[in-house]
């Protein structure tokens, strides 16, 4: 599975973490459009969706992006059966982070009134971090303050991530092999594309 070498690839240097996404059925969206709407059966989800996400997150993934779309109506980063999935049923522990800018994105949707209700809604779903929305540097404290959201819950958050920079920085960078540097270049080489060839550019002749 692509997910797994992926991890391991990633991971496997060492001092770094893995981040698979978008969780899940963000390649459903209608039309083939990310801001789209995804209707996936639940049994759908779990025997075609969900299985490279699993796969992943037992190959040591430690991150996880929740989806952008919405699945059946409700937004994937707030959607109770993925969490559910996800903690309960899969036992992740890692960190859970939102699309790029998901958070305020609710607002705009029309999911949440503005943006302290968008970081209550994803807060209290499970989302670890706000990737861009700046919804919990702006809002958690006071949401707190409110007795809306439980210190509890933060805390909990917090620890995640704080887990997850100590594993980190335990692991030693791994260098490069010889071998591993010449397939990099190797492969930047041939993966250059020149779009037009001006001026009869290619070849380049050698000095």
């Amino acid at each position: 599975i692509f997910s797994v070498a992926w991890v391991k690839g990633l991971q496997s240097a060492g001092a770094s973490a893995a981040c698979v996404k978008h969780f899940a059925g963000y390649g459903a969206a209608e039309g083939g459009r990310d801001y789209n709407s995804a209707q996936i059966s639940e049994r759908v989800l779990r025997e075609v969706y969900l299985p490279p996400f699993k796969a992943a997150l037992d190959a040591g993934c430690k991150t996880i992006m929740m989806a952008f779309q919405d699945l059946n109506g409700i937004p994937a980063s707030l959607h109770p059966l993925l969490y559910k999935i996800l903690r309960e049923e899969w036992g992740f522990d890692g960190v859970i982070v939102s699309d790029y800018n998901a958070i305020v994105e609710m607002v705009v949707h029309g999911v949440a009134e503005n943006l302290k209700e968008a970081a209550y809604l994803s807060i209290k779903a499970g989302i670890d971090i706000d990737m861009m929305s700046c919804a919990y540097s702006e809002h958690l404290e006071d949401l707190v303050n409110e007795g809306r959201v439980d210190e509890e819950v933060i805390d909990k958050a917090v620890v995640r991530i704080l887990k997850l920079k100590q594993e980190i920085l335990r692991e030693k960078q791994k260098p490069v092999k010889a071998t591993g540097q010449k397939l990099a270049l190797q492969s930047a080489l041939e993966a250059c594309v020149l779009l037009k060839n001006d001026s009869e550019t290619l070849p380049m002749k050698g000095k």
